[in-house]
């Protein structure tokens, strides 16, 4: 079975760098354990530069390997800033990792006020646990 978790992505785009690139990148890039086709569709006709994109899971995932499919979009966007949000089965696994020029550059779990304002919103699933 695995352990599942729920993701939200939000990234902020370099005034270089259109939505639709990213959104193409992460098609070609990420594997079958993500659940964010519908996300990354809505996103590939986009044509606006720069700006701020979000995208949450429809489901929960195994995306086991999100880091490294996300430093290597970092590192393919440099300039963009990525963060990642999960929400995991356990209640108390709630986290919020940053990536940026192709390295990890932030990592903490989220708890109490944090979680409440950057978890609970957009996971209505698992947003009641404290």
């Amino acid at each position: 079975m695995g352990y599942c978790t729920l993701h939200k992505i939000e990234i902020d785009l370099d005034d270089k760098t259109a939505v639709r690139d990213i959104a193409q990148a992460m098609r070609e890039g990420f594997g079958e354990y993500v659940c964010l086709d519908e996300e990354i569709d809505r996103y590939l006709m986009d044509e606006t530069v720069g700006g701020h994109m979000t995208m949450v899971e429809d489901e929960d995932s195994k995306w086991w390997f999100y880091e490294s499919d996300m430093m290597k979009l970092s590192d393919r966007y440099p300039e963009c800033r990525f963060t990642v949000l999960g929400a995991g089965e356990d209640p108390k696994d709630n986290w919020e990792h940053i990536f940026k020029g192709g390295k990890a550059v932030g990592y903490k779990e989220l708890k109490g006020k944090e979680k409440k304002e950057k978890i609970d919103p957009w996971n209505p699933i698992r947003g009641f646990h404290l």
